[in-house]
């Protein structure tokens, strides 16, 4: 899924009873930069909240490429922030 910058998406994956391990990624101009990767686990009535970061990493002496990471936000601190942003889509 591709989305916007300070917007908001989500996946209902609970309603599917899809319950376990889940991996959560983003892609990357540092294919194998360890923190694009979000491993949660997920049980029924739980819900996990990931926060896509992006940092800009330099490229040679005059280029500049945005790098991307996932990061776990706890369920009180992301539900307000998430509120407050446009919906862009999910299921």
């Amino acid at each position: 899924m591709v989305k916007l910058p300070g917007y908001r998406t989500q996946r209902d994956l609970l309603s599917r009873r899809r319950t376990g391990h889940y991996t959560v990624t983003v892609d990357s101009y540092l294919s194998t930069y360890f923190y694009q990767f979000t491993d949660i686990d997920l049980a029924a009535g739980q819900e996990a909240y990931v926060k896509v970061l992006s940092q800009l990493r330099p490229v040679g002496e005059r280029a500049v490429r945005e790098n991307f990471y996932t990061q776990v936000i706890p369920a009180e601190a992301a539900r307000p922030d998430a509120a407050r942003r446009p919906f862009y889509g999910g299921s």
